[in-house]
């Protein structure tokens, strides 16, 4: 299953995505789809400027083992 996050026009992709099939939903603004569903909606991306890019699994994993930068409090 690819998973994917958009880095342009997030809103537009994200929609193409769920008016066309199933979507699976992760942490941060990555979706899951079928490899059918993507070779699908690829050209349609390339057309309408929508940029993706793609994780694995793995990847997935490291980003979310790191550990969150804590924000300073003003005083």
């Amino acid at each position: 299953m690819p998973l994917i996050k958009f880095e342009k026009k997030k809103w537009e992709g994200l929609y193409l995505l769920l008016t066309s099939g199933q979507v699976g939903w992760f942490p941060e603004g990555v979706y899951g789809v079928t490899e059918f569903h993507l070779q699908q909606l690829d050209p349609i991306f390339k057309e309408k400027g929508i940029r993706y890019r793609r994780f694995t699994a793995e990847e997935l994993n490291k980003r979310a083992r790191r550990p969150k930068k804590k924000q300073s409090a003003k005083a």
